[in-house]
């Protein structure tokens, strides 16, 4: 499920109440999902993907299915002015894990449209790193 549950939701809210976590980074729903930039300038990743394996085809999904996408997302990080440490910048090079020996590449363009188009739901500014 690309969206987060309301679970992963309230995890998230809960891990946010200390002020000394400034990014959260899921994982395991072997889907990708959306990042958050938060109105206080904190960051969620809420899922990855699947990043190392693929999981067998259902029948009717094709050969590039949902859960066959990653991404790697590549966090700057310095130091402000007041010397508090803060992510300037997101970064993301979408994956693929290609059956059936599970190798990872870079995502294929349909993989990648729906990879930029899960993570950038939730309106949080990304910079797609992908190399040429």
């Amino acid at each position: 499920m690309a969206e987060p549950s309301a679970y992963q939701r309230d995890v998230v809210d809960q891990v946010l109440r200390s002020k000394d976590v400034d990014l959260v980074i899921g994982h395991h729903a072997h889907v990708v999902q959306p990042v958050q930039r938060r109105r206080d300038g904190r960051w969620v990743v809420f899922g990855l993907g699947n990043l190392l394996a693929q999981q067998a085809l259902m029948p009717g999904e094709g050969t590039a299915p949902p859960h066959r996408d990653g991404v790697v997302v590549l966090v700057d990080i310095a130091a402000g002015p007041s010397g508090r440490y803060a992510v300037r910048r997101m970064g993301y090079v979408p994956t693929f894990v290609e059956a059936p020996r599970d190798v990872v590449r870079l995502a294929p363009p349909a993989s990648r449209q729906r990879t930029t188009r899960t993570l950038t739901s939730l309106g949080a500014p990304l910079t797609d790193l992908t190399p040429a």
